[in-house]
């Protein structure tokens, strides 16, 4: 039992049930003691796509079987298709609408990444409100149904599940808590693959659909000498905006680490 004026709840997430008994987890994959020859990724999202562009790098063979016809889908279809290009070029074959069932596991390290979710642990449920993804429930100001209780990151509904997005959230409870004016800003979105995706504000499906005239640019990384220099990957630059209004640009940038 704990007692303050003011609390927050950040419990973060934790992996979703695994499908199969043999399966391990991420925090399991990242204690092996050797580098596996075959490793078979049930799942496409973010973490997915990255541990298939990292143990690919290191050598190990990599499939990767989702249910859906494609990967990432919460992501634009432009970056998905960008992300499949390279992770196909790099050897990754991608089972689409696959039934996890019919899988041959013999001879592969079987990794789930099928999601998180909240972690409620030792949450007293009746003093929050619970969303239909398992999340608590807060306003703009991350203020839960209960006077003086906040939740922040991975625990809250809808979470973007990034480290980064949760301290900065945090650090706005505390801001609030001490009487300054707070406003939700927009969320950096990444994929730390190679290339990395960085994305910010509406995509132009969501411009869409809120009816916003917008314009938008893309300029691939074609012309741009660094890029040509230190790399065979060509990313592109993406801008989305409001013809009206700059607080509604988003940027999409997907290019070659150096």
């Amino acid at each position: 039992m704990f007692e303050a004026e003011h609390i927050i709840i950040a419990t973060g997430s934790k992996n979703t049930d695994k499908p199969f008994a043999d399966c391990i987890n991420t925090d399991e994959l990242l204690s092996l003691k050797h580098l596996p020859d075959e490793l078979i990724i049930l799942g496409g999202g973010v973490s997915a796509v990255e541990f298939a562009d990292i143990f690919s790098s290191l050598g190990t063979q990599v499939d990767i079987y989702i249910r859906g016809k494609r990967i990432l889908r919460k992501w634009s279809k432009e970056i998905a298709t960008s992300i499949s290009s390279v992770l196909k070029k790099n050897g990754v074959k991608i089972y689409t609408e696959a039934d996890f069932a019919d899988i041959d596991k013999s001879s592969a390290t079987v990794l789930s990444v099928l999601g998180r979710k909240p972690n409620l642990e030792g949450v007293d449920e009746g003093l929050v409100s619970i969303a239909d993804d398992g999340g608590i429930v807060v306003d703009e100001y991350y203020r839960t149904k209960t006077k003086n209780i906040f939740a922040v990151g991975d625990v809250t509904e809808n979470s973007a599940q990034l480290a980064h997005v949760a301290m900065e959230e945090a650090k706005q409870v505390v801001r609030f808590i001490a009487g300054e004016a707070v406003k939700k800003s927009a969320v950096v979105q990444c994929i730390y693959t190679m290339p990395e995706v960085a994305v910010a504000g509406l995509s132009e499906s969501e411009a869409k659909e809120s009816r916003i005239d917008y314009i938008s640019a893309k300029q691939t990384m074609y012309s741009n000498a660094r890029t040509v220099i230190g790399s065979t990957d060509r990313g592109f630059i993406k801008i989305i905006a409001d013809k009206y209004r700059e607080d509604t640009w988003r940027r999409v940038y997907v290019r070659k680490s150096k």
